[in-house]
């Protein structure tokens, strides 16, 4: 029986789809793996233990939007909408809580934008909400100002001839009409009965010129009004006068009865926002620099109120704005994008929609930016497509970036984007599925790196966002018999969840000052043996980790634990669920089925075992391999009565046994200890 030595280098494909199973003719199947729980992968290819999560606070239950809000480099903010209430965080401390007019039921299909200080929730059914910083700690809410709203025929044509007079029944000589002139108390009259009284607030538009807004209601035949654009003399009649179905009555776009913006962003000085109930694949834009003013009448210049509609066979429904290199509207059916704002502004005489790509968006979720490329979750939530635009072809180019690994795409309801902050991270984007898991990507595009791995943890992660370099998650846990929302973050230096790390309320520093080489040095004075703040925690089972030792478990009471021996670095939390039942590993990495080509031809279907693996490690404190303990910590070298060491190095694991038509190797953990699995080599008897 032949015995064949093979390596795996790095991880950098990350978890394959089950249906990739036999693709063992491409160069992913060598780098993936068939599973990669509760880990993440680095851009050099190694798996790592997945953060622990540090609970932060108790939210409350019902809808949820965490969105980000960068005001400065150094000023970045947590805003977390539940109904009526925005409360908003900064380095997990809360800085204020803002009253609002946001219910449960509407949270879900809120959308956002950023400009400075500005903060903008839009919604169908009400005015956009601007929440301000005014301070640290002083943020108010107020509905934003929209002045001269677009407006739009929704009656279809007039059958009536309308003649315009001045408040005195006197013809009106517009010849001398300069912009920004108005005239009010203008007298509409039509030659039947047209208006009620309704119709206040309503517009009044010629089909040669001539826009007005009604003010009052005199008659059915007769109503006055202001006139904002200039109306073409005719002398039919005596005055100006405009013949049925050369002029229409509108209503004003934005209103409770047509509905209000879906969604809205900031490009080039404007505030853009696109569909209403009424108006779906209609985008709108303010006056340049005024981004409450939608002025768009005629006459028509280059700072005036942009309108545009998507035209072609498929009615779009318009659901995110992006502001990248372009102006991008991602819609239900498909993506569009206004090419000429890649290059100059945006004006009403040279806008237009191109339509790029048919994928469609989800609307639930935020697209993100990713090296220059929009990256959004494709109707459907089993694909996440990068769209990056190429100058070559004039055109954006679309890549399915979950291609490998949809099955870890689940419903997603939230997703957040994580820049790579040092040389050993990626760029992260993070994926909270309908089934509470997590699905996160690591990518690199210099790498070529594009792994998926997936993550849970007791309970159900509820939403995602990131705030500079900390990524922030709500999570549904059964805590003290009943459903609770926490606040909790990725924490590189925990091992457990809904954890408290080093509380500094329970550790003395030295106040004396010692020096080494000129340097001023901080040490720890004592170490501790009670841990409290743990109310939230009472009645749990909970992990416990002193000095990198996983100590007896214990169940917190009063919100306090008492540690079985005094220790300096302390963390207490829930474990880590388990995630491969037959070992019982709360992480789990596994290679695909391995195959090794024989001289007869392949070793499909012929049994086969993994008789010896090898496991590169680094900063490593615990693993096993196929229920195999990988020893760490040797007697009569290692003292046992100090931490478990973290070793760098090459450990092989002999001895394993099971035959069979298909096999895999393993690498788990059972304990929450440090784990980076770099590669590993294994010997294969056929």
């Amino acid at each position: 029986m032949p015995v064949i030595a093979k390596l795996q280098s790095g991880f950098t494909s990350g978890e394959l789809d089950p249906k990739l199973r036999a693709r063992t003719d491409i160069a992913s199947y060598y780098s993936g793996a068939a599973k990669i729980r509760n880990a993440l992968v680095l851009p050099q290819g190694a798996v790592k233990r997945r953060p622990g999560l540090e609970y932060i606070d108790t939210l409350p239950q019902g809808s949820i939007k965490m969105i980000p809000f960068h005001f400065s480099e150094s000023e970045h903010y947590l805003c977390i909408l539940t109904e009526d209430l925005l409360t908003i965080y900064k380095d997990g401390q809360v800085m204020d809580t803002v009253s609002c007019s946001i219910s449960n039921s509407q949270i879900p299909d809120v959308t956002y934008a950023q400009s400075y200080d500005t903060l903008l929730i839009f919604h169908q059914e009400f005015t956009p909400q601007a929440f301000i910083r005014a301070s640290e700690k002083s943020w108010s809410n107020s509905a934003w100002t929209l002045n001269n709203k677009p407006s739009k025929n929704f009656a279809g044509s007039t059958t009536t001839t309308l003649i315009v007079v001045d408040s005195t029944d006197t013809n009106i000589d517009f010849s001398t009409w300069t912009t920004g002139d108005t005239q009010s108390g203008a007298k509409f009259s039509s030659g039947g009965a047209t208006w009620v009284a309704g119709d206040v607030g309503d517009y009044i538009r010629g089909s040669l010129g001539g826009y007005a807004i009604i003010t009052a209601f005199t008659d059915t035949t007769h109503v006055v009004g202001t006139i904002l654009a200039p109306f073409t003399n005719d002398a039919n009649g005596g005055g100006t006068a405009y013949v049925s179905g050369e002029w229409s009555m509108e209503e004003a776009s934005w209103s409770a009865t047509r509905g209000y913006p879906a969604c809205g962003t900031f490009f080039q000085g404007r505030l853009w926002m696109a569909n209403t109930p009424t108006q779906p694949n209609t985008i709108w834009a303010s006056r340049t620099n005024d981004e409450y003013d939608f002025q768009s009448w005629i006459p028509t210049y280059d700072d005036n109120g942009i309108e545009a509609t998507a035209g072609g066979g498929t009615m779009s429904e318009f659901k995110q704005l992006f502001a990248g290199q372009h102006l991008f509207i991602l819609a239900d059916t498909g993506e569009y994008y206004i090419p000429i704002s890649k290059g100059e502004g945006v004006t009403p005489t040279n806008v237009s929609l191109s339509r790029n790509s048919s994928f469609g968006t989800i609307g639930n979720s935020q697209a993100v930016e990713i090296d220059g490329a929009v990256v959004f979750l494709k109707v459907g939530g089993k694909a996440l497509i990068e769209s990056q635009y190429n100058f070559a072809q004039g055109s954006y180019i679309n890549k399915d970036l979950s291609l490998l690994a949809s099955h870890l795409l689940n419903n997603p309801v939230s997703m957040a984007y994580r820049k790579q902050t040092s040389t050993d991270e990626a760029d992260y984007v993070l994926v909270v599925n309908g089934d509470g898991t997590l699905s996160v990507l690591c990518t690199l595009r210099i790498q070529e790196v594009t792994a998926w791995t997936q993550c849970s943890t007791e309970g159900y992660f509820k939403a995602v966002a990131v705030d500079g370099s900390n990524m922030y998650f709500a999570i549904d846990r059964v805590l003290n018999g009943g459903i609770v929302r926490t606040l909790e973050k990725f924490n590189d230096d925990l091992y457990v969840d809904c954890a408290v790390i080093d509380p500094s309320t329970n550790l003395i520093y030295s106040t004396i000052q010692l020096t080494y080489d000129n340097i001023n040095l901080t040490y720890k004075a004592s170490t501790i043996t009670t841990v409290t703040g743990l109310s939230y925690l009472n009645g749990e089972e909970v992990a416990i980790v002193c000095d990198n030792t996983v100590q007896p478990s214990q169940v917190v009471s009063g919100g306090t634990i008492t540690l079985a021996r005094k220790s300096e670095d302390v963390q207490i939390g829930l474990p880590f669920p388990i995630v491969d039942e037959d070992s019982g590993s709360q992480v789990f990495i596994e290679t695909m089925p391995i195959e090794v080509d024989l001289s007869d031809g392949t070793s499909v279907g012929k049994k086969k075992r993994v008789i010896s693996a090898t496991v590169m490690l680094y900063e490593t404190s615990h693993a096993e391999v196929k229920k195999n303990k990988v020893i760490i910590r040797k007697i009569g070298i290692d003292k046992l009565d100090t931490a478990v060491p973290k070793i760098s190095g090459n450990i092989t694991v002999d001895g394993l046994l099971g035959w069979a038509n298909e096999i895999e190797v393993s690498v788990g953990q059972t304990l929450p200890l440090p784990l980076t699995l770099l590669g590993l080599s294994y010997k294969v008897k056929v």
